[in-house]
C-alpha cells in the first residue's frame, strides 16, 4: 500500500495549530500517525512524529518504541539492500 497524497509535514503543522487552538495530541492519535507513515514506506518520518509526540508532552509507550524501532530496521534493511 503506497501513497503518495500523505504529507507529513503539513500533517504536524495542522497537529502543532490544533496545540495553538487548545487541543492536546493524545498518545493513540500520535501512534496511530505512526502506523500509517510506516504503512505507506515513509520509514524516515516515523522519527519526526516521534519526537513531535515527546514535544507535545506525551511520553511514548512500549507500543510507540517498537513502531520507532520497527522503521529503524526498515530503514537498515533498505541501505543494506542498495
Amino acid at each position: 500500500m503506497k501513497s503518495d497524497g500523505l504529507k507529513l509535514s503539513s500533517t504536524i503543522v495542522q497537529c502543532t495549530h490544533a496545540q495553538k487552538d487548545g487541543l492536546k495530541l493524545s498518545l493513540l492519535a500520535l501512534s496511530s500517525l505512526m502506523k500509517a507513515v510506516i504503512r505507506v514506506d515513509k520509514f524516515q518520518n516515523v522519527r519526526i512524529v516521534y519526537e513531535e509526540m515527546i514535544m507535545a508532552g506525551c511520553k511514548p509507550d512500549r507500543k510507540a518504541r517498537s513502531l520507532r524501532r520497527s522503521a529503524l530496521r526498515y530503514m537498515k534493511q533498505l541501505l543494506r539492500a542498495s
